[in-house]
């Protein structure tokens, strides 16, 4: 199992990272699901993460929100949640959305830990969010200030999963709170913080998997398939 870390990490590492905190970076490893493993045996980690805003060359993650979905049911006793220190932040239009207030922030977990602590939860999972591409450049953008490197988790976009599954709703719904009123989901919860978003994307997830079940997909690789191919799909019909 292959090392993820390039081999002159260490100099790209703060100085402030312990030994222990060095060790465990060390350790982290990122492996590939196989593509024979049955859907049910496939571990999914769904993320979300809170922002100070929607830039993603300036702004940072502030929260980190997280949930595991194993045997086609959500595992609730394996959930992830930690609001993060960041210096210097000050409330801003963001904070009316997430209610996480700099106090708040002031008092955050440290996000190298943190970020430690969130790779060794997802070990050998696939990582899912909605508008995934947002979340795993946040994501890997921290990890590389605060690790020295980016793991190369599998990583997939819930939206193409939703569209992949239900591609003529897919065609009108925009936007987690679209599909999840699309499926009747309670929409009473405490929304866009990132563990009531991390949880009910999971369980649009499920809906997803309940689907492919239906349709005879029992394998992680042949649910990836009808993934790309419906991705590709949906491409080539924008472009036209």
């Amino acid at each position: 199992m292959a090392k993820w870390f390039k081999p002159k990490w260490r100099n790209r590492l703060q100085n402030d990272v312990d030994g222990t905190l060095k060790n465990r970076i060390e350790a982290l490893t990122a492996t590939r699901p196989d593509e024979t493993l049955s859907l049910l045996n496939t571990r999914f980690v769904v993320l979300d993460f809170e922002t100070t805003g929607l830039n993603i060359r300036k702004d940072v993650p502030i929260a980190l929100g997280a949930v595991t979905v194993e045997n086609a049911r959500i595992q609730n006793g394996r959930q992830f949640e930690k609001i993060l220190f960041q210096p210097n932040t000050a409330a801003g239009a963001a904070t009316l959305v997430h209610g996480i207030v700099p106090g708040e922030i002031a008092q955050g977990a440290d996000i190298t830990e943190s970020l430690i602590d969130f790779y060794e939860y997802a070990k050998d999972a696939i990582l899912i969010a909605f508008h995934a591409p947002f979340d795993k450049a946040i994501l890997n953008k921290a990890a590389q200030s605060h690790l020295g490197s980016v793991p190369n988790y599998p990583f997939y976009d819930l939206e193409d999963i939703a569209c992949a599954f239900y591609p003529i709703p897919g065609k009108n719904l925009r936007g987690l709170d679209a599909w999840c009123q699309h499926f009747g989901f309670d929409m009473d919860i405490d929304r866009h913080n990132a563990s009531a978003d991390a949880m009910i994307s999971a369980e649009l997830l499920l809906v997803c998997l309940n689907q492919a079940k239906k349709l005879g997909i029992t394998t992680w690789g042949s649910f990836l398939q009808k993934i790309e191919a419906q991705t590709k799909l949906r491409k080539q019909q924008h472009q036209l």
